[in-house]
């Protein structure tokens, strides 16, 4: 790995960019510069929304993880449905 590739990599780890951390995996040279920006910047926010959804969850304290799909919707559990 060269120089400027761990600059940037060090940089980007500092500032808590991930996705800019490992851009290489990203980007396609054959995209202008703008279009690999904007890849990067889209993959940068789903990982900041991720890290901020899962804080959320694991701040709230339940004491289980429960989505729609482990929801029964039944005559038993709910009768007056």
């Amino acid at each position: 790995m060269n120089e400027q590739k761990e600059a940037i990599q060090k940089a980007a780890n500092r500032l808590r960019l991930n996705a800019f951390a490992q851009y290489e995996t990203h980007i396609n040279p054959q995209h202008s510069f703008e279009e690999n920006l904007y890849t990067l910047l889209q993959e940068q926010v789903f990982q900041s929304d991720q890290q901020r959804f899962n804080r959320r969850i694991r701040y709230a304290g339940f004491p289980q993880i429960k989505t729609f799909d482990t929801f029964v919707m039944s005559e038993e559990y709910l009768p007056y449905l």
